[in-house]
């Protein structure tokens, strides 16, 4: 079917128009802003064949001069050379986390897409030239810049993963937050999570003057679905605190431990791009999800000196075994 895509209309159910702004909400979801000099690229499809979609339709109006890139994970970065921006811009944190998972490496990710990461839209074509870029240029804590009179402002937002950034669109009204937010009450996966930055992050987030937030795996939402994110995150952390005041070991957490009911989880309009090999190493993530935030137990929430990095695991390998 990837062969055969046709490009994206305006009347798609999966597009979200918002000013001069939009979401497509694909796998995952990701976001633009049109200036009169051009392009700010938010994230993007993990899909080649739908990144190489999305690019088309940016392109039809204006090239693409900035793509920023909000976090490290495979689904977020596989777009990075498929819509060759000018400048992809990523956080210092997101761009050293790069370099230690399978957004690394082509080979790596080459398997991802052929494997857990392949959706409808899948084409070995495309796979089979994919290439990893890395960022042009990364930030610390916080980027303001103009283009085409727009004002933007990225701004380093750890929480789902320690590098995380959201991007403001203060123009347009929108902030495109990644997976700082999931709609709905489920426990939000976290293995590369902060979870006390994360509750300062979604403060910062009610903040905002917006009108619509742009979350990574859900539609667009305004101010009030944030609540529903915070009651998600503190069902995760108390229910870890519990289990290990019980003594619980962090290894019994991670086997027998689960929190994550995605009933609660809400419904969104690209739910048919999800790759069904998602929920094969769904497990494993809800697994170091909860050992992530173990380990932030001992530490007081107002901050601590040691450096966090994500758990050694290997998807392809587990995506391997469970489709054996």
């Amino acid at each position: 079917m990837a062969d055969n895509l046709q490009p994206l209309q305006e009347d798609d159910p999966r597009l979200f128009q918002m000013g001069d702004a939009y979401a497509f909400a694909t796998y995952p979801v990701c976001g633009v802003v049109f200036t009169d000099e051009g392009a700010v690229a938010i994230d993007g499809p993990m899909a080649p064949a739908t990144g190489r979609q999305w690019r088309e339709f940016i392109e039809t109006r204006v090239p693409v001069k900035f793509h920023i890139l909000c976090e490290h994970h495979e689904d977020h970065t596989a777009c990075c050379s498929v819509l060759g921006a000018d400048t992809l811009v990523s956080s210092e944190i997101t761009a050293f986390e790069l370099a230690r998972c399978a957004s690394g490496s082509t080979d790596d990710m080459r398997q991802t897409l052929r494997g857990w990461g392949r959706n409808r839209f899948f084409s070995e074509e495309l796979v089979e030239d994919y290439e990893v870029r890395r960022p042009d240029m990364t930030y610390a804590e916080r980027l303001s810049f103009t283009l085409g009179g727009k004002d933007f402002v990225v701004v380093e937002a750890p929480g789902h993963t320690r590098g995380s950034s959201i991007v403001h669109a203060l123009d347009d009204r929108v902030a495109f937050v990644a997976d700082a937010v999931f709609p709905g009450t489920c426990a939000p996966p976290a293995q590369s999570c902060d979870p006390w930055a994360w509750f300062r992050t979604l403060g910062m987030l009610e903040a905002l003057d917006v009108d619509w937030y742009v979350p990574g795996h859900g539609d667009p939402f305004d101010r009030s679905e944030l609540d529903s994110t915070r009651k998600g995150l503190h069902t995760l952390v108390d229910s870890v605190r519990d289990w290990k005041r019980q003594g619980w070991s962090r290894e019994r957490v991670m086997a027998e431990g689960d929190c994550f009911d995605r009933s609660l989880r809400k419904p969104y309009r690209g739910a048919d791009d999800v790759p069904p090999g998602l929920k094969l190493i769904a497990p494993k993530i809800q697994a170091e999800s909860l050992g992530a935030v173990y380990d932030y137990l001992d530490e007081h929430p107002a901050g601590s000196h040691r450096r966090h990095v994500d758990a050694e695991a290997n998807y392809n390998e587990i995506f391997d075994q469970c489709s054996a």
